[in-house]
């Protein structure tokens, strides 16, 4: 009987740190190439960190039992060209649980906001000012959120649904919570991928009244080897009790051939309304061309041509054209 009780104790042992075991995966890129920048008054030929940043992540999950996981994950950005410094979990840091009922995750990242833009913002080398991420036409929404909690489903016969809170952790008694939301509904079904989001911050800065917000719809067709994008955003924000709305649509065309994709977009931002009229000249066009070519599984060689055209910013000030091309290698692990 004690034989019998030992060996129960000691399987028993033996088997439970087996069950609690999880997976652990170092993941990252990276991205440098030779920048050529025309900003208008100045032009510059550097070695740079590309469009699609350098970066490094650790990522893994646990097994806990009736069909539940705890999962987690780390990632910061790379500067390989000068070694200049991130903060570690700069990009994204989480840990969460999911099973039948989807995905919850505490911490911080990508917003589902974000996570459409993506969709559309197809360059790996472009410069900053002509990049077709539609969250950055006016700054109106950040890509990322912390101090954060998120949920997403699972697949509801196509359907996916997210959603993301940011605590404001600035408030006092004389200031508001700059805290935040993002949502995003999501269908994919064969060639169609479609999707509506929006996005919401206030007291920016802790300024009570200080907001922006912007809601986004748009999808992809892919026909074969072509892929076709199309999206409209209508962003709003206010400052110093200022109010702004600017819409934006944006265009993308991607087509494989053999071991490399053409890729083109562009995006049309309408003039500016401040205060409830029209800013002059204040509309401008990002747009931007490129071939992506697969060396191997996980190295690319890219060449990317972008630029931005524009007359006025919505306060008046004469804003110059920006060009720029790229010339990079990519290695993903």
């Amino acid at each position: 009987m004690r034989k019998a009780l030992l060996a129960t104790l000691v399987m028993g042992a033996l088997a439970a740190p087996a069950f609690a075991e999880g997976t652990v995966t170092v993941y990252g890129q990276m991205n440098v190439g030779v920048v050529f920048h025309d900003e208008g008054p100045v032009t510059k030929t550097k070695v740079d960190n590309l469009y699609t940043s350098s970066r490094l992540g650790f990522k893994g999950d646990e097994n806990l039992g009736d069909g539940l996981k705890a999962f987690w994950q780390i990632e910061q950005g790379l500067r390989p060209d000068d070694a200049a410094t991130t903060n570690f979990a700069s990009r994204e840091g989480w840990v969460g649980l999911q099973g039948d009922f989807g995905k919850v995750g505490l911490g911080r990242g990508k917003t589902p906001y974000t996570n459409m833009v993506d969709w559309f913002d197809i360059f790996d080398g472009a410069i900053g000012a002509a990049a077709t991420a539609s969250y950055s036409v006016d700054s109106i929404q950040d890509s990322r959120f912390s101090n954060a909690i998120r949920y997403d489903s699972p697949n509801l016969g196509g359907v996916n649904l997210s959603g993301m809170y940011s605590f404001g952790e600035n408030k006092t008694s004389t200031t508001g919570s700059s805290d935040g939301f993002s949502g995003l509904a999501s269908y994919s079904n064969g060639p169609i991928k479609a999707g509506l989001s929006y996005g919401q911050q206030r007291n920016l800065a802790g300024v009570s009244g200080n907001k922006k917000s912007a809601w986004q719809i748009g999808g992809i067709y892919t026909l074969g080897d072509l892929g076709l994008g199309l999206a409209y955003q209508a962003g709003e924000w206010r400052t110093a009790g200022v109010d702004f709305d600017r819409d934006t649509v944006t265009t993308t065309v991607t087509y494989k051939i053999g071991a490399g994709t053409l890729r083109a977009g562009a995006q049309f931002a309408a003039e500016a309304d401040v205060g409830g009229n029209s800013a002059a000249d204040s509309d401008f066009t990002r747009y931007a061309i490129g071939y992506k070519h697969g060396l191997s599984k996980r190295t690319y060689a890219l060449v990317e041509y972008s630029a931005l055209s524009a007359d006025k910013s919505i306060t008046g000030a004469a804003v110059a054209d920006q060009r720029g091309l790229a010339v990079g290698l990519m290695h993903t692990f």
